[in-house]
């Protein structure tokens, strides 16, 4: 719709509203299907629609309904089904495509040596999937990330602590790789995607009560930044670029300008977002039930 102004008609900037008519809805009162405003009829066919999923993974075989599945599909909040096509593997993260609301991949791991590890997609909502070239072995995947047409997923060699990380610009076809030698850390560490920008990423190597704040660039690859004192939890990137993660026990902490700063009067918090320009954290309120809550994070020094 486009509206032309001119001061024969409009003597000023116009109010514009609009009565928009959505998708018809089914009444099961009278089995009639209808655009509506009632809230009720709304929700009801929100939970009930088949137009969305739901897909949920269990971290080990044998702790879902079945044995042998680690992901389950619903529709609808309720009957939830096993994903036959990736029968036998445990999923360990999956990631949706920004662009595609029926895009997914998945990182999965076999409890068979024998069988290879890796990166899976699917294409009809998860009831189908389709390995990727980017299958190994001797390879454990951690963390994957799928932001502005980029994916990122990380994988690891527990054995020569050796970790890798993987990066795909054209939906899973072809990857680039990084490896990320351990070997003088004194326990075999694990990786794990905090978030990514426009040429990089940003991700932690955990070691026992201490992580380490890493970083690799498409063009420099990677690097080791700081050596935190404790967990870090997650991060989020703000608009000017700099990286804000909650600490264990220690509230947030900032990097920007090659500096690691540890905020003032920051909230202890589980973990932080960043939403079209605002940074959200989730913490734990002083009271008795210790619920957790969602809260804006305005003051960023």
């Amino acid at each position: 719709m486009s509206i032309k102004m001119g001061s024969y008609k409009m003597t000023g900037i116009p109010n514009i509203k609009a009565t928009v008519k959505g998708k018809k809805i089914l009444d099961p009162r009278d089995s009639a299907t209808r655009w509506t405003n009632n809230p009720a009829l709304i929700v009801r066919d929100y939970l009930t629609s088949t137009d969305g999923f739901t897909l949920a993974a269990v971290p080990q075989n044998g702790e879902g309904r079945e044995a042998a599945q680690s992901l389950y599909r619903t529709t609808d909040f309720c009957n939830w089904t096993p994903v036959d096509s990736l029968r036998g593997y445990v999923v360990e993260n999956m990631t949706y495509s920004p662009e595609s609301p029926n895009t997914v991949w998945a990182i999965v791991n076999h409890p068979d040596a024998s069988t290879e590890n890796g990166i899976f997609s699917s294409t009809d909502g998860g009831i189908n999937w389709s390995p990727s070239t980017a299958l190994f072995k001797d390879r454990s995947f951690r963390s994957i990330l799928s932001h502005q047409n980029e994916l990122w997923a990380t994988s690891v060699r527990f054995e020569d602590q050796t970790g890798w990380i993987h990066h795909s610009s054209d939906s899973g076809l072809t990857w680039q790789e990084w490896s990320l030698d351990f070997t003088d850390y004194d326990n075999p560490p694990d990786v794990q995607i905090l978030t990514s920008y426009t040429d990089g990423l940003w991700f932690r190597v955990t070691q026992t009560l201490k992580d380490e704040l890493w970083n690799v660039s498409l063009t420099n690859g990677p690097s080791r930044v700081y050596r935190a004192d404790t967990k870090i939890m997650n991060g989020a990137l703000d608009t000017d670029g700099a990286l804000y993660m909650p600490l264990w026990g220690q509230g947030i902490a900032k990097w920007s300008d090659e500096t690691f700063t540890l905020l003032n009067n920051s909230p202890i918090s589980y973990a932080v977002r960043e939403s079209e320009g605002t940074m959200y954290l989730a913490t734990r309120p002083l009271f008795s039930d210790f619920g957790c809550r969602e809260t804006v994070f305005s003051d960023r020094n």
